[in-house]
């Protein structure tokens, strides 16, 4: 493959997004995209501590096992990689779910 019009669609989004420099972003963009990143930090938190629903997910995340190489918003402990996302992914979803 040798020109652009020969990559798929998606390869073409990939490519101009590596491509691009952060001092290329609109700075209504980099704004919207603080509030939402911190939004979502909050609704993870917040369902760390007030929501039960969590919990199961917090556990199997504690017990899959693996490296300890991140954290699950709002507890101490460390698990895997693939566990923290899944546990903090979850927490997201169940921390909207009275949001939306």
């Amino acid at each position: 493959m040798s020109g652009r019009s020969e990559l798929s669609l998606s390869a073409q989004l990939a490519q101009h997004i590596a491509q691009s420099g952060f001092d290329q972003l609109p700075a209504a963009a980099v704004a919207a995209t603080k509030r939402a990143v911190l939004d979502g930090v909050g609704v993870m938190l917040a369902a760390s501590g007030a929501s039960r629903d969590v919990l199961p997910f917090i556990e199997l995340a504690r017990t899959h096992g693996g490296a300890p190489q991140a954290s699950i918003l709002g507890f101490a402990e460390r698990v895997s990689l693939p566990m923290a996302a899944f546990a903090n992914g979850a927490s997201a979803c169940l921390g909207l779910r009275g949001r939306l």
